[in-house]
Parts: C-alpha cells; sequence; structure tokens
C-alpha cells in the first residue's frame, strides 16, 4: 500500500503494478490499496509504503524477526493483562511498557 499523495504524484491506483527499490533490489508490486493517517494524506514521513509482515522480513532478509509492534486496546482494557499475553505469545520479547491515553484509546 502507498500513501495516497504519493500514489497520485505517480498517477497509479488500486490494482496497477508498481516498482520499488527494496534492500534486495527493485522489485514490482500490485498496489493493494491506499491510505492516510488522520488528516493527513502523509503523515509518517513524505512518502511511505505498507507490506505484509512476511513480505517485509523477506524485503529486509530477517525471515521471522520484528523489531516492534504497536497495540492498540480497547477502551475498558487492561493494559497490564494484555501486556502480560503478549509476553506469553512471544518469549523472547522485551516489552516496552509506555501508556499514552488519547480520548478513549490507550496506546501501549
Amino acid at each position: 500500500m502507498l500513501d495516497t499523495a504519493q500514489a497520485t504524484e505517480l498517477g497509479v491506483g488500486v490494482g496497477d503494478l508498481v516498482q520499488v527499490a527494496t534492500p534486495i533490489g527493485p522489485d514490482e508490486f500490485t498496489l493493494a490499496g491506499t491510505v492516510t493517517f488522520g488528516d493527513e494524506e502523509s503523515g509518517v514521513s513524505p512518502y511511505f509504503l505498507l507490506f505484509d509482515l512476511s513480505t517485509m522480513q523477506r524485503l529486509l532478509e530477517a525471515p521471522g524477526l520484528i523489531d516492534g509492534a504497536s497495540v492498540l486496546i480497547a477502551s475498558g482494557a487492561d493494559t497490564a493483562d494484555v501486556l502480560s499475553e503478549i509476553e506469553a505469545a512471544l518469549p523472547r520479547f522485551v516489552a516496552r511498557r509506555r501508556s499514552v491515553t488519547a480520548g478513549s484509546r490507550t496506546e501501549c
């Protein structure tokens, strides 16, 4: 997926083939969709790409690895319980506990 600003600039839409420079060389992908964050056309960086986990691991030559995760916890859920469940599911995972409450959402 591409941010909407980049897709517009490139003149591409859902279903189009897009060539991407990757760490392991150029590759071609079918555009599955476009995204925005909040009111911003491109809020993460000037342009950004989103891939599914297995594709990103292949492109970074890091099968089975991740370096971070964001979890959105439902309002009223117990943050400590959710973190415990995550740690139990990923025993080598080291949780960095940071809570930010925004409206009815809590992010850890």
